[in-house]
This record gives structure tokens, sequence and C-alpha cells, in this order.
């Protein structure tokens, strides 16, 4: 990835268009990348990806590098919503993530696929019920994660 692509992906909200995770025990190791590197991931996973269901035009990344006391490291944040009538089948799946064993991957508005944590870096996950009126229902979740390497571009098919 250029300079001028990563200074621009750390400035700005990423539009998501699709957000899997697969747990972290499906995964090799691809810690040696450079930061915001890229990596064909399909070489380090057995298994698939699962998407989540959210609501679409409802979700956005950030990332932003951070200087402390032990060099440099990235601060990832995703935000999103997701708006259903089968709230306990969201709820089921945002509670298995709340294990914090998942490896995330996005697709960003601009088809640009990465990577969010790795078996080294594992997110962490939130989420907020939110019931309002009579026909909002809804849930709100988080994925932050701290980490050395940042998001990594997924160059597999």
């Amino acid at each position: 990835m250029s300079p001028e692509k990563t200074k621009i992906l750390n400035n700005m909200k990423l539009g998501i268009v699709s957000l899997e995770h697969i747990p972290a025990a499906n995964c090799k190791s691809w810690g040696f990348i450079d930061r915001n590197g890229s990596v064909d991931v399909s070489l380090f996973k057995t298994g698939e990806f699962t998407t989540l269901d959210f609501t679409e035009l409802m979700c956005s990344f950030q990332e932003e590098w951070i200087d402390g006391p032990n060099g440099k490291h990235s601060e990832i944040s995703i935000a999103g919503t997701i708006r259903t009538r089968k709230k306990s089948a969201s709820k089921a799946v945002l509670k298995v993530l709340l294990s914090n064993n998942y490896i995330y991957r996005i697709t960003a508005a601009s088809g640009e696929k990465l990577l969010i944590g790795s078996i080294d870096f594992l997110p962490k996950v939130t989420f907020k019920n939110i019931i309002e009126g009579l026909t909002t229902s809804e849930y709100q979740f988080s994925i932050s994660l701290k980490s050395t390497s940042g998001a990594i571009t997924d160059t597999s098919v």
C-alpha cells in the first residue's frame, strides 16, 4: 500500500459493505507482515469467513496511528447497527463474538478488503440492545483493536 493511501485510510471513515468473521483458531499467524501491509489470507486460514448481517450504510471503519511509549501502534474502530425483526438470532451471533476470539474482514465501499486482527492481536467486541417506539429494534455494535500491524489488506480473490 502506498504511503499516500495509508495516510488517507488513517484519517477517514470508510463505509463498509461487508463485515465477516472467522474464529482465530482457524488462522495461522501473519504477524510478519509490515504495518498496513498485504497478504493472501487464503494461505493462512482453514474454514471460511461468516458474514455478519448489519444494516447497510450504518457501519464504518476508522484507523488511527498513535505514537505511544512503546512506539507506533494502530487503533482501529468499527461501529455499526443491526436493525432486525429476528433479534434473538442477531443476539446469539453477537454473544458468540463477545468471546473476542475472532478475526474480522471488512469490504470497504471502494472494494478493498481489510483484515482486522490476527492471532497475535484479537479485536474486542461490544454491543448495545436498543428498543424504541413501535417498530425500531436494533443492536449497536463496536469492534476495537490496538495493534502494531494495523489493518492488513487481503489480496485473496
